[in-house]
């Protein structure tokens, strides 16, 4: 890769931009920065910019690329000489730093097999794009930042080309073979993690402890949680009413609340108890509608966690449920599952409880009764 263009501005990053594993750069206004590597947010506490250096060398970088950066035209979008692309925001639109974001472009092109042995792609799916193709279908393929949709772009285009020219008749694809796919992802905390990660959390975040806590004892979504308002709270009762419009069905629904999430919204309620919601941003509004956890994304890096994002609270909060003995049915409602066959994809349990459960049924070699030793008559 080339950076000669960018280098003589952004040299605080250049270690960032030579690094192949990163596959991108990410600078927030409020002058943190980011790096991406394996589909891994990290933060970089080491990298650091003068806000006003910063901001003369983006404007340098746009006017080389042919492009302005000023107020009037306060964002920039554009393509390096290497195929990398830059985004860039600056005040007003943001502030008090600039925003900037560096994907970069990588050489190497994908195989069919590559996306099928790395799990990016299933051969079922393979097999559809391969057929929509040979039917000369047209394909609308759509995702968010970085979800691969130039690279199944490219796969569509090596098949068309492929059967065009006659140099295959069927999708290589079959070649691969099938592996069972997931129900979803499954990641819960265990202890030896959490401990990991609270002494982290006390030591650089302690002001998102309520917000740990309260997603770890009452398994809210993310979105139901941080669009919690303090008049949806009764403490008395031990639960939050949510209104059809935030939970995620469009039915209303209780959440119920036990010692240790009473604890935390007591603790949060010295903190924005004279405002209208829960949880305040930095610039003290509500939380849009999609809250990124940054800090927690961080912190499970120092705590040495990995594959696991903030969502996996909500699985660790009915995992335990079913490890402490509690039927599906009533983790249904904790959780608030549209069905049970959700609640019981969440309900995956630790090797260590599978084998104190099959061990419930080992005492009869020892002359004890089990719970068939006496014929249960059924009234039908």
């Amino acid at each position: 890769m080339s950076f000669d263009l960018i280098l003589p501005f952004l040299r605080p990053i250049e270690p960032l931009l030579r690094d192949d594993e990163v596959s991108e750069i990410l600078g927030n206004p409020d002058t943190n920065w980011f790096t991406e590597r394996e589909g891994k947010l990290c933060r970089e506490p080491d990298i650091s910019f003068a806000t006003a250096s910063l901001r003369t060398g983006l404007e340098v970088i746009a006017n080389h690329l042919g492009k302005r950066l000023d107020e009037d035209n306060p964002r920039l979008h554009a393509r390096l000489p290497d195929g990398s692309r830059i985004a860039v925001w600056i005040p007003p639109v943001v502030g008090p730093a600039p925003a900037v974001s560096i994907r970069k472009f990588t050489s190497r092109h994908f195989t069919v097999e590559d996306l099928i042995v790395r799990g990016m792609l299933t051969r079922s799916v393979a097999e559809f794009l391969a057929e929509q193709i040979q039917a000369g279908k047209t394909l609308l393929i759509s995702g968010g930042t970085g979800s691969g949709k130039t690279t199944l772009l490219r796969i569509s285009m090596i098949y068309r080309e492929a059967i065009r020219n006659g140099w295959t008749e069927r999708n290589p694809a079959q070649l691969i073979k099938s592996k069972t796919e997931p129900s979803g992802r499954i990641r819960y905390l265990l202890d030896e993690e959490e401990a990991k990660l609270r002494k982290v959390m006390d030591t650089d975040y302690v002001s998102f402890r309520q917000e740990f806590d309260i997603a770890l004892h009452t398994g809210m979504r993310k979105h139901e949680q941080f669009a919690c308002r303090w008049d949806w709270v009764e403490v008395k009762s031990k639960r939050i009413m949510f209104p059809g419009e935030i939970a995620k069905n469009g039915k209303s629904r209780v959440v119920r609340l036990n010692a240790d999430a009473i604890a935390a919204l007591e603790q949060q309620r010295t903190i924005t108890g004279s405002e209208s919601h829960i949880f305040m941003s930095p610039t003290g509004k509500p939380y849009p509608d999609k809250v990124i956890r940054g800090w927690f994304d961080d912190a499970c890096c120092k705590a040495g966690i990995k594959n696991f994002t903030w969502h996996c609270l909500r699985h660790t909060f009915c995992s335990r449920l079913v490890m402490a003995g509690v039927d599906l049915k009533t983790v249904q409602e904790l959780a608030g599952h549209l069905t049970i066959s959700v609640t019981a994809r969440y309900s995956h349990l630790s090797q260590q409880y599978l084998e104190t459960a099959i061990e419930k049924i080992s005492t009869v070699h020892r002359g004890e009764p089990t719970a068939t030793s006496k014929k249960i008559v059924t009234k039908r």
